[in-house]
């Protein structure tokens, strides 16, 4: 069997080519469905076409005030909070989505340490007129799943025109292997 080193390239027309944050990798699927994953890399998109706009503070993830997101926090329970900006008012969101990506140390991500959750416009507005913030709970399994690295929350905003706001990263380290664990 041989093997090839091929480059690939993927062409993005500007249509679908959103202003803001993003995390891209692939993935590769053998004939025998073993699946390998590329490392995750963060890019940001500012294209000419004003489809979307990086303008939202970072959400916050309160137990990692610290920096890191331990074993304690895990069984405390990690949320990832968005508090609505003043510019919600004008933006009128259609609506909020919240993400969570985990990277292991290698800078590796899988679809295991990965979460979203999206709020509607009522949710949105609600939280904004309650002065609340957004709350996504992260699942100990997401957690579990990523074991020792790192994640990125961010959040986008969809306004009443169709455009993306989306907001500054927000970076924690994470360690919730078990103690006596062997780590790599």
């Amino acid at each position: 069997m041989s093997s090839s080193s091929e480059s690939i390239s993927i062409q993005i027309t500007d249509e679908y080519l959103i202003q803001g944050y993003y995390a891209t990798g692939f993935s590769v699927t053998d004939l025998n469905n073993n699946t390998s994953f590329s490392a995750v890399y963060q890019v940001v998109v500012q294209n000419s076409n004003n489809t979307g706009v990086l303008d939202q503070p970072a959400p916050i993830v309160p137990l990692a005030g610290d920096g890191i997101i331990n074993q304690s926090d895990l069984y405390k329970g990690v949320t990832v909070e968005v508090m609505p900006d003043e510019s919600w008012l004008y933006l009128s969101p259609r609506g909020v989505s919240i993400f969570w990506v985990g990277y292991n140390e290698d800078g590796l991500t899988s679809p295991a340490a990965q979460q979203h959750q999206a709020f509607s416009a009522e949710e949105a507005m609600a939280a904004m007129t309650n002065g609340a913030p957004l709350v996504m709970p992260v699942d100990e399994a997401t957690l579990v799943a990523l074991g020792t690295g790192t994640a990125d929350a961010y959040y986008t905003v969809l306004d009443k025109t169709a455009v993306i706001h989306s907001s500054k990263m927000y970076n924690s380290r994470v360690d919730v292997e078990p103690p006596g664990k062997k780590k790599k």
